[in-house]
């Protein structure tokens, strides 16, 4: 839960809401929620960041699309640490109003990707900041694709 930069009555709550990541925009005084944006392509939201003078919010977090697979229809174990669980990561760009301005989604491929041997795919955002003088958004990303790092990288996050 954090503060509106340029609206001390209103808080926001970003997060993880009926399954997928989420952010309320809500009244301080009486909790009455001004919107709520849902994103159908994220699972969870781990990092925002604002802007004080374009009236901006963005989230990044990630999305898990096999989630509600369980280990009997998979043969998955539903366990930490999730080794073999496909992630790809997702940022967004939301006015105060609430229009969602644009999203992107960031996924490659695992070097040693092997469905069979239980290696997927798993690309996150984990953090943002935003340099509102430059309009330069700086992006934390947990990944093993590599179309971004060398392929000799293997099952590894950089």
């Amino acid at each position: 839960m954090h503060a509106d930069p340029k609206d001390d009555q209103v808080l926001y709550l970003t997060g993880r809401l009926r399954g997928y990541g989420s952010v309320v925009r809500f009244e301080k005084r009486d909790f009455s929620i001004r919107w709520w944006a849902q994103f159908n392509l994220l699972t969870k939201i781990y990092a925002y960041a604002n802007g004080v003078t374009d009236e901006s919010l963005f989230v990044c977090g990630d999305y898990q699309p096999d989630e509600v697979s369980s280990e009997v229809n998979t043969g998955v174990p539903d366990t930490a640490p999730y080794v073999a669980v496909t992630y790809r990561a997702g940022i967004a760009r939301i006015q105060n109003d609430g229009e969602i301005r644009w999203f992107i989604k960031m996924s490659g491929d695992n070097p040693d990707y092997d469905y069979d041997n239980l290696i997927r795919n798993q690309d996150r955002c984990r953090g943002l900041t935003y340099n509102e003088d430059k309009d330069e958004l700086g992006v934390v990303m947990q990944i093993k694709m590599w179309q971004l790092r060398n392929e000799d990288k293997a099952n590894f996050y950089d």
